[in-house]
């Protein structure tokens, strides 16, 4: 006898179909009313081989995740963003406060309107010049808050080889 996956089943009156999420090693169902709970079990069934792939590749990415100390990751970056700021000082008035956190997918994240930045953890081991360039990209947002063409122009103006930096950090 085939042993069934469990999963969470979530119902909704507006859903027109089956959907299937696998997400932080948990597999979650979301099904219309109308449908089956036998109907639903096989269509968990015929997608095991999926469901399987996706939960080993969600532990293949909790392991990715070093250990990296936050008092640590803020010193070395805050020495890195007091080295960064004067570069963008006579635009800023006031120099944004830096906290550290773990990211799935992504270096940095500014939030302009509250004056502060979090640089992920998983900087510490990189190069200086790397982090440098995730900084001044967070900094710049406080000028410009989206990607835009004046985003860009500003980070070329003020580090010519940012792009370089930046697929060499997402490599």
């Amino acid at each position: 006898m085939m042993q069934m996956i469990s999963y969470k089943l979530t119902r909704n009156k507006n859903m027109k179909r089956i959907v299937l999420r696998v997400k932080n090693g948990l597999v979650k169902v979301s099904a219309p009313y109308h449908v089956a709970k036998s109907d639903i079990d096989k269509f968990v069934q015929i997608n095991e081989e999926w469901i399987k792939e996706q939960l080993s590749k969600s532990t293949e990415k909790k392991a990715e995740f070093k250990e990296f100390d936050d008092d640590e990751c803020l010193a070395k970056f805050e020495k890195l963003a007091d080295k960064v700021f004067p570069l963008v000082a006579d635009k800023l008035k006031t120099k944004p406060k830096l906290y550290v956190k773990n990211y799935k997918s992504r270096w940095g994240v500014c939030y302009f309107k509250r004056g502060y930045i979090i640089l992920n953890k998983q900087l510490f081991d990189k190069e200086d010049r790397l982090i440098e360039q995730v900084i001044l990209h967070e900094y710049v947002h406080f000028i410009v808050p989206n990607h835009s063409r004046e985003f860009h122009k500003i980070m070329e103006k003020i580090m010519p080889d940012y792009k370089e930096r930046r697929k060499e950090l997402n490599k």
